[in-house]
Parts: structure tokens; C-alpha cells; sequence
């Protein structure tokens, strides 16, 4: 027998008794080849069951167990690049089905080209047959949901839905002019340009408050109550806002928690104009001795 079927016997006999030896923590194992000349290290390894590191009875068909208290580095996945180039990095596939396809991956994206000062984590998913981005965090932290570049700490390209709302909150939620949620201010101390609204009574006149059932609703029951936003903006145009539906139409609604605003106001033209009355009224009795 030549001394390289020795070599390949010895190699194979020590891979399948690898799971009854044991080694110190701080001892490295490396398997290399003895045949063809040079030596090298195996670059594929197969394991036709399950593979356990720090663990003989793996739960899984991989399974890594530190043990001990702290921030355990379990996994260190190292993309070695050549280039810094902005989009690269390192990605774990996750695939499946019989013709191994892809069904999402989790990608650390270099954000700058000729740095590694930054990167990106990026999840992306299998719809329709192609890899689509859905989740982004940026290295400045801000979270992109469908939105590939997020410009605050919570970006959104669609519908946010609560299962549940909470009576708790004394702040009124609110939407800018780029889309953004926050609160409406009332401190004098952030305002500016104030000047009083006048014609408030003709205002409220030209509104005409009606009941509806949107088109969308199967039945006529359990009407709502509202303005025609049309209308409004005829009249009051900053009680206005405009938005864009799913298909990209433009439509528009009403500040509904601005209208009180214009009916102050229209109340108290109203109380002038019954005092004033009521005084006309008092000197006409005067005058006529009554």
C-alpha cells in the first residue's frame, strides 16, 4: 500500500472519531489534506446529520451553545473585501425548495465607497419571484420600512396600522406637510405672524355640515358626520390638507381639530351683533318712554 492511501486511510479514520475526542478550550483543531502535494486546508466541509459547536446533542441541524454570562460573540461572519465599495458587505442567505431558491437574506451594506467607517443592515424578502427590500437600518439608526433610504428615526412607505389605540395621551398626534407624525403646538413661545381671524360668521355661513357613508362601506347604516373638504377650501383653505392614496391619487380631507378655532370666533361676531341689537333696541324703549 503507497504511503498516500496510508495518508488518506489515517485522515478519514480521524474525521469520523472526531465527535470522541476532547480538546483543551484554548486548543485549535485544523483538518487538512495530505494528497495531492501541497498541504491545504478543506474549504467544504459535509455533515449529513446534525453539527454542534459547544454542544453534543444539537437540537437542530446546527446548533452553537456559549455558555456563560455576558455579550457571547456566537457567530462572526467576515466578508472579506478587496474593494470598499458602497452596497457591499457580507450576506446570509436563507434558500429552500428542491432548486435551492432564494427566499431572503440579511446584508451589511457598506454605505460609502472608500470607507468601512459604515454600514447598513439591510432584510430583504422573496415576493413575486424577485428579492425586495423591506427593512433598513441605517448606521445613524434610522429605520426604513419599504423605504431604501430613511431620513427619520422611523420612515414608512405606507399604511401604519394600530390593532389597539390607548385613551392615555392629553397630546394631539398629528401629520406635517412631508408626512411625518408628531404633535400639535400651542405655546405662544413657537408661534409667530399671529393675527386675529375675522369673518369668522361668513366662514362658518359658507360651510354646510352633512351626513355620509363612504363609498368603500358595503352598507348605508351608521352614517358619519362631516364637512365636504371642497367646500372648506373655498373658504378656509388652512383647514385643508391634501394626501396621496396607494395608486399615487391626490385627495384631501379636513383639519376637523381647527374648525372649533373659526367657531369661536363666529360666536363671539354673532354675540356682538345681538348686543348691538340689544342695545338699538334699548334705545328705541328709551325713546319711546317705555
Amino acid at each position: 500500500m503507497s504511503k498516500q492511501i496510508k495518508s488518506i486511510i489515517i485522515a478519514l479514520f480521524f474525521i469520523l472519531n472526531l465527535s470522541s475526542l476532547a480538546f483543551a478550550a484554548d486548543e485549535t483543531l485544523t483538518i487538512t489534506t495530505y494528497y495531492p502535494s501541497p498541504y491545504g486546508s478543506y474549504y467544504n466541509l459535509y455533515v449529513s446529520n446534525t453539527l454542534g459547536i459547544g454542544t453534543a446533542t444539537p437540537a437542530a441541524k446546527f446548533q452553537v451553545k456559549v455558555t456563560g454570562d455576558g455579550l457571547n460573540e456566537v457567530a462572526d461572519f467576515s466578508s472579506i473585501l478587496t474593494n470598499w465599495t458602497a452596497g457591499y458587505g457580507p450576506r446570509i442567505a436563507f434558500k429552500g425548495g428542491s432548486d435551492d431558491r432564494l427566499f431572503g437574506t440579511i446584508d451589511s451594506r457598506l454605505t460609502t465607497t472608500g470607507s468601512g467607517c459604515c454600514a447598513d443592515m439591510v432584510f430583504s424578502a422573496r415576493n413575486a419571484e424577485a428579492l425586495v427590500e423591506r427593512v433598513r437600518i441605517t448606521s445613524a439608526g434610522y429605520v426604513g420600512i419599504n423605504v431604501a433610504a430613511p431620513a427619520v428615526d422611523l420612515h414608512v412607505n405606507g399604511r401604519i396600522r394600530s390593532n389597539s389605540w390607548t385613551a392615555d395621551g392629553a397630546a394631539v398626534a398629528y401629520r406635517s406637510a412631508a408626512g411625518d407624525l408628531g404633535v400639535a403646538p400651542s405655546d405662544r413661545r413657537l408661534k409667530k405672524n399671529i393675527t386675529p381671524i375675522t369673518n369668522s360668521l361668513d366662514i362658518v355661513k359658507k360651510m354646510s355640515g352633512i351626513k355620509y357613508n363612504l363609498i368603500s362601506e358595503k352598507g348605508n347604516e351608521n352614517k358619519s358626520l362631516g364637512l365636504i373638504a371642497q367646500d372648506v377650501m373655498k373658504v378656509l383653505p388652512e383647514a385643508v390638507f391634501s394626501y396621496k392614496n396607494d395608486k399615487g391619487e391626490i385627495y384631501y380631507g379636513v383639519h376637523y381639530d381647527k374648525i372649533p378655532v373659526v367657531l369661536i370666533e363666529a360666536i363671539k361676531e354673532q354675540q356682538k351683533e345681538i348686543d348691538d341689537l340689544r342695545s338699538e333696541v334699548a334705545k328705541f324703549k328709551k325713546a319711546q318712554g317705555k
